[in-house]
């Protein structure tokens, strides 16, 4: 059936193929302390499990963005009203779909750590190489236009993560702390809520490759 005002379907069950996405920065905000968590962000928190500082374990949480690139041409295939489609069709927001993820694809992981000595020449400074392997759940709040329609939903789990990531670490004047690593990913959104009938929800996953730079603070002084 559709809508008696508008002519939009009412009840739809479709796969949208090999659509393409972005993401977000927001950097230019980052100065603007109002809107201080609406660029996209890192942040660790970790434990040493021994002296030597080379195994350890952290919580790793990335404010990331995911945005579905509007005016691509997909395949889409699927049902309308009952009506069975299988067609190249436009990605246009006013008319269709708009799909995204702003207020945070969210990915919330648990790392194991391994680090290796690259440059220790004192107490005071620490150059090393660090491995991490983890996984979690992704957190999203999913912004959704479907046919001319808008929902922002909440914030909720949604799925799974895993993701291998490395880079440099350094460690200065006992407690300071800075990483600059290569990470990549794979998240698969199982339920993610979104405009339907009923509680309407889609499904999609996808790869990511993220550079990041971190930096911040020990509780503890290096021992050797």
């Amino acid at each position: 059936m559709r809508d008696n005002n508008t002519g939009k379907p009412t009840d739809y069950d479709f796969t949208v193929y090999n659509a393409t996405a972005s993401d977000r920065p927001d950097f230019e905000l980052i100065p603007d302390i109002v809107n201080i968590s609406v660029p996209q962000f890192v942040c660790h928190a970790g434990y040493y499990f021994n002296n030597k500082q080379d195994f350890g374990i952290e919580l790793n949480y990335d404010h990331t963005k995911y945005i579905v690139n509007d005016h691509q041409r997909v395949r889409v295939k699927g049902q309308f009203n009952g009506n069975y489609v299988d067609r190249d069709t436009t990605l246009n927001p006013e008319t269709f779909l708009h799909f995204e993820h702003t207020d945070g694809a969210n990915f919330a992981m648990v790392n194991f750590l391994k680090r290796w000595t690259l440059y220790n020449p004192n107490k005071i400074l620490h150059i090393g190489w660090v491995g991490k392997a983890g996984a979690g759940f992704v957190y999203p709040r999913t912004d959704v236009t479907l046919f001319g329609e808008r929902l922002n939903n909440n914030w909720h789990i949604a799925g799974w993560i895993v993701g291998l990531e490395t880079g440099v670490r350094a460690e200065f004047l006992k407690y300071g702390v800075f990483e600059f690593t290569a990470k990549g990913s794979y998240a698969d959104y199982r339920k993610v809520l979104v405009l339907g009938k009923g509680n309407g929800t889609a499904r999609h996953s996808f790869f990511t490759a993220q550079l990041s730079a971190t930096i911040g603070f020990k509780l503890f002084g290096i021992k050797k």
